[in-house]
């Protein structure tokens, strides 16, 4: 995956999340396509581990991480779709970045 690809496939996404990851990106920041060479991941299977980290967050702090209800939400909405992931590194906090299996299209970002 290249930046512009990742860069289109943010723009796809009209998130807040996935806006300010998109800045962050065309900024400069290192990125990293997490399966890369891997199979792709079910959002079903991404939305059981997302959302027992963000009740274990509530339970615990109160506050969950910044746009992680949005991503529990998008992984419900997206069902059993492939995904893959990427990260991005920036210079105040890493963005995880939700991409359908064509890599074209942002699923979900932190």
């Amino acid at each position: 995956m290249t930046r512009e690809q990742l860069a289109a496939a943010l723009a796809s996404d009209n998130g807040a999340w996935a806006h300010e990851a998109r800045t962050v990106l065309l900024a400069g920041a290192d990125f990293a396509w997490l399966t890369e060479g891997r199979n792709t991941v079910s959002a079903l299977k991404l939305w059981d581990l997302w959302s027992w980290r963000l009740e274990g967050l509530r339970e615990a702090a109160g506050t969950p991480r910044t746009g992680m209800p949005e991503v529990v939400d998008r992984l419900r909405d997206a069902g059993d779709a492939q995904i893959h992931l990427a990260v991005i590194y920036g210079p105040d906090r890493a963005r995880t970045v939700l991409l359908s299996a064509d890599l074209a299209v942002s699923i979900a970002c932190t």
